[in-house]
């Protein structure tokens, strides 16, 4: 079961929640067709009720001309008066006659009945005369009120069960589920509920005894607290299980203080120890080796059968400048290169979105999704670095910006790590030529993979970036 806003969770996620696997569900699918069908009857019968008083008595019902015909949807009540002013005569047998009003006040509260009244007193009593004649035809628009009454009974029923059909489905579906997939926030609710007013997934929540928390290198102490502590029933978890990487990114945080950007993750590793899981199932081989060596003290090692793969260094010798109004940096060089190898792989047949185009600095990003947008490339993804944690890609373009002859992003070696492990296929990094004199790992893989410098011309090949509809862009 998956538990969490609608609008963060990803399309295979959203279909295992409760509302997703509810709509799935014979019983209550079968429900919601026989309520269709009672609903579209009602609705048809009230068109066709509606059809025949309008036709019988145009000028109260469907308008006059003068704008002040009213409609039977909205005054209900025109409608069981008129039914009861067609039966009333009929059951003592007696004729339809035109009654008097001499008492009646039209600024009191009876309006409707006023408005009524009127239309039949208007034309020297000719409304009363078309009311007699519509008489005769009294049996069948009270038959046609007779059965709008009792559908009208059945879909009243059907919208009170309606909710009842709802719980009984979410019964269905919690109670054999046995585990709830939410995130830190959500779950602490869930296990403090009113055990008076708990629904469903609050009564799974409160019958899990593990929680395993996934990134939870990047979780705060303070997105785990709401996890920890006894339910509203007394019961508690009875394990915790961390899963994450200490060696990547820490858990965000505001707070100047250095400790405050330690997780639980990493204090526990420190102080009592952990279990390092060693096979990895993602890069290939040649990034695996570079990752297992800088980070991971060559403990790292392919799992897949086909781990076959390749990794370029591209020097350029592009500036980083501010942008405009800004302090973040950008690199049109190098924006230029990553977009021609964007453009080379996806020209050699791969998919674009399985082509992503990681940045340390928002301004390069920027720069490459005004370059990107509307053009035959539009799918390809641009990230920060940061974002990037937790996914990953056939095909990952790194733009490091900055040359090492600077304080940078590049330094922080968690950071890098997440930058240079997302790829599955191909990971191309392009950098400034001083960068492998600064930065080890760049070194290392300039050492280890095949390097190119200002491999691909300056601008846009071709004009693959044009914009749609604005020259010779595909």
């Amino acid at each position: 079961m998956v538990h969490g806003k609608k609008d963060r969770l990803s399309p295979e996620s959203h279909e295992w929640t409760l509302e997703a696997q509810t709509n799935r569900d014979p019983t209550y699918v079968a429900f919601l067709k026989h309520k269709a069908r009672i609903d579209a009857a009602m609705e048809t019968l009230r068109c066709e009720f509606d059809l025949y008083l309008e036709r019988t008595f145009p000028g109260l019902f469907g308008g006059d001309g003068r704008g002040d015909g009213l409609k039977l949807t909205r005054h209900k009540c025109f409608r069981a008066e008129l039914y009861e002013r067609l039966t009333r005569d009929e059951r003592s047998n007696t004729k339809i006659s035109t009654p008097t009003f001499a008492d009646y006040n039209p600024s009191g509260p009876d309006v409707v009945g006023y408005r009524f009244r009127d239309w039949f007193d208007r034309g020297g009593g000719d409304g009363w005369k078309k009311l007699s004649m519509a008489w005769t035809s009294a049996r069948r628009f009270r038959a046609m009120h007779e059965l709008m009454k009792r559908v009208g009974d059945i879909a009243s029923s059907l919208e009170n069960r309606h909710s009842k059909e709802t719980n009984a489905a979410h019964l269905r579906i919690c109670e054999p589920s046995l585990a709830l997939v939410c995130t830190c926030a959500s779950v602490g609710g869930l296990m403090r509920a009113n055990p008076d007013e708990v629904d469903v997934i609050q009564r799974l929540a409160q019958r899990c005894t593990t929680l395993i928390v996934d990134e939870a290198g990047t979780c705060a102490d303070a997105c785990l607290v709401p996890c920890l502590p006894h339910t509203a029933r007394g019961g508690t978890f009875q394990r915790l299980l961390l899963v994450g990487d200490s060696r990547q990114l820490p858990p965000f945080t505001r707070l100047r203080e250095n400790a405050a950007a330690v997780s639980l993750l990493e204090r526990i590793d420190k102080t009592v120890g952990s279990a390092m899981l060693t096979a990895q199932y993602r890069m290939f081989d040649d990034l695996n080796t570079l990752i297992s060596n800088m980070y991971y003290q060559g403990r790292l090692h392919t799992a897949k059968a086909d781990s076959a793969g390749e990794l370029k260094v591209h020097l350029v010798k592009g500036i980083a400048e501010k942008e405009p109004n800004g302090h973040s940096l950008c690199n049109q060089l190098e924006m230029e290169c990553a977009l021609t190898i964007a453009s080379q792989l996806c020209e050699s047949g791969a998919y674009p979105p399985s082509v992503v185009i990681l940045s340390f600095y928002k301004a390069q990003m920027r720069l490459l999704r005004d370059k990107l947008d509307n053009s035959v490339y539009e799918g390809i993804n641009v990230l920060s670095v940061d974002s990037a944690q937790g996914q990953e890609w056939e095909h990952v373009i790194l733009s490091c910006v900055v040359d090492g002859g600077r304080r940078s992003f590049l330094q922080d070696a968690r950071r890098m790590n997440v930058a240079l492990s997302r790829a599955r296929k191909t990971l191309d990094i392009v950098c400034h030529t001083s960068l492998p004199y600064h930065l080890p790992v760049i070194a290392s893989a300039t050492g280890a993979t095949s390097m190119e410098e200002n491999a691909y011309p300056v601008g846009p090949a071709k004009g693959r970036f044009r914009k749609r509809g604005s020259g010779r862009g595909r």
